[in-house]
């Protein structure tokens, strides 16, 4: 009888924990992993949810959801003054992130970015709520982070690639914002304005040689933090800076590998974060084995936030599965998708970041700064110019081809708040079906319009480019100038 009644105990014990809800998970039968999710209906509401660590805030960051590299440099600002990071339109303020600034008491509104990216409009409606603005914003997104790093008292200094480093950068954003570390953003050669900002400072290199030049980095006498790609830079990051017998929780948020715009939540995260002393882990659609590895590491986490919605449940699910000791991190090299590598033509030429790479060794599409996603997850996106039919650019310069693949009517360098974008209207497919080319290196383009038959890639000049499109064995090549 004993003996039975022990057998149906365990069948009891296990039938209750099958169905708990389905937000906690068994940790070697004793603990459980607490789930919790900030997230809301787009990204000015998911902002707004993380937000909500915060019962009430004299100050607030405010940052035009469209304009990822204004607001790089953000978090460790907005940690220093124990402020929410929330998101804008250019020219006009939502209504659900203006009752928030009602609910937190704030006083003091604080604008990155200039007029461009949010307009003297926005300005007058906090005004109107009898609230304090002060902006702050440079020529360009290096002088931005200037003016930010001089409002931080500061001895620690993280060197990011402002154009194509965006992912490491808010990969360091939460430990930059914990220790009072400066995010200074350069082209990746040159030190340009933030020169004399670093001097004397303990200096951090943020990604690898692709994107953070070696000379660069021995000029300032830095330390690199870098991996293979973005997730293994995320690790490298996460080690250097979080004791694993202190991490007791985890936000998971989008690395933007698939599209960049939806690395705007973990901007959005960056002063909590950094408050609370907690890692961030960027994933795509799988996990890397690196941070397998960094998870095995870690005992004590209790709680993994999930942010925003469109964080894959294979991930999640992976996540607590290897906290539960399940999970055996793999013996091959695998590509940010968990696909084992192999090595093609267009492998050897993604190895190289391009004009349109994201972060570490990693080609991306360009800024989110001309996407607007209706979930905050990157859903629905329109174009650059607000829709599909607004965007005319000049024709490009037709070059002998097999087949116009490109639209060359519809297609040209374009500036949008100082960031230049190739702009790409195809005839023929979309952008899942082609390869394109930028002098000659392979670019991953942004979808602009949901066909992703407009697409843009962020570059680093206006200079003339020479663009190639490859769509099976048709070939389109054209010259594309800046639209003045």
């Amino acid at each position: 009888m004993k003996r039975s009644s022990k057998v149906i105990s365990t069948l009891l014990v296990g039938a209750a924990l099958t169905t708990m809800s389905s937000k906690f998970f068994a940790v070697e039968s004793k603990e459980t992993i607490e789930k919790k999710i900030l997230s809301g209906k787009d990204r000015y509401e998911t902002a707004i949810k993380v937000s909500s660590k915060w019962d009430k805030a004299d100050n607030v960051i405010l940052i035009n959801s469209m304009a990822i590299a204004d607001g790089l440099s953000s978090a460790p600002f907005a940690k220093h003054k124990d402020a929410p990071i929330l998101l804008t339109d250019s020219d006009k303020l939502s209504e659900s992130t203006k009752k928030r600034i009602k609910e937190l008491g704030a006083k003091n509104i604080f604008i990155v970015g200039g007029e461009g990216v949010v307009s003297k409009e926005v300005v007058k409606e906090i005004q109107a709520l009898g609230i304090k603005v002060e902006r702050i914003s440079g020529k360009n997104r290096y002088e931005t982070s200037v003016k930010i790093a001089k409002q931080l008292n500061y001895e620690k200094v993280a060197v990011v690639n402002g154009i194509t480093g965006l992912a490491d950068a808010l990969s360091v954003a939460a430990p930059a914002a914990t220790n009072d570390m400066a995010i200074l953003l350069t082209d990746g050669k040159n030190l340009e304005e933030v020169e004399g900002m670093a001097k004397g400072k303990e200096i951090f290199a943020i990604g690898g040689e692709g994107v953070v030049s070696e000379a660069l980095v021995k000029e300032l006498k830095a330390e690199r933090l870098s991996g293979k790609n973005r997730s293994e830079t995320n690790v490298k990051i996460m080690e250097k800076f979080y004791d694993k017998e202190d991490v007791k929780a985890l936000y998971i948020a989008k690395d933007g590998s698939t599209k960049e715009n939806e690395l705007i939540d973990a901007l959005a995260l960056g002063s909590l974060a950094g408050k609370e002393g907690v890692p961030i882990i960027l994933t795509g659609n799988n996990l890397d084995d690196a941070q397998k590895n960094y998870l095995i590491a870690q005992k004590n986490i209790k709680t993994i936030y999930e942010i925003g919605g469109s964080l894959k449940e294979n991930v999640i699910r992976n996540i607590v599965n290897i906290l539960n000791g399940k999970e055996e991190t793999s013996t091959k090299p695998t590509e940010n998708n968990g696909s084992p590598i192999k090595p093609t033509k267009r492998n050897e030429s993604s190895a190289k970041p391009t004009e349109g790479n994201g972060g570490s060794m990693e080609p991306t599409g360009g800024n989110g700064g001309s996407t607007k996603p209706t979930e905050g997850n990157g859903g629905t996106t329109k174009p650059i110019e607000g829709n599909e039919d607004s965007t005319k650019p000049n024709p490009g310069t037709e070059e002998p081809n097999n087949k116009n693949l490109i639209d060359r009517n519809k297609s040209s360098i374009m500036e949008v708040h100082f960031v230049y974008y190739a702009v790409l209207s195809l005839n023929e497919g979309n952008v899942d079906n082609c390869e394109v080319y930028i002098d000659g290196n392979l670019a991953k383009p942004e979808k602009v319009n949901t066909r992703g038959t407009i697409l843009k890639i962020e570059l680093k000049d206006s200079n003339k480019k020479k663009i190639k499109v490859v769509k099976g064995d048709l070939e389109d090549n054209v010259t594309l100038e800046l639209k003045i």
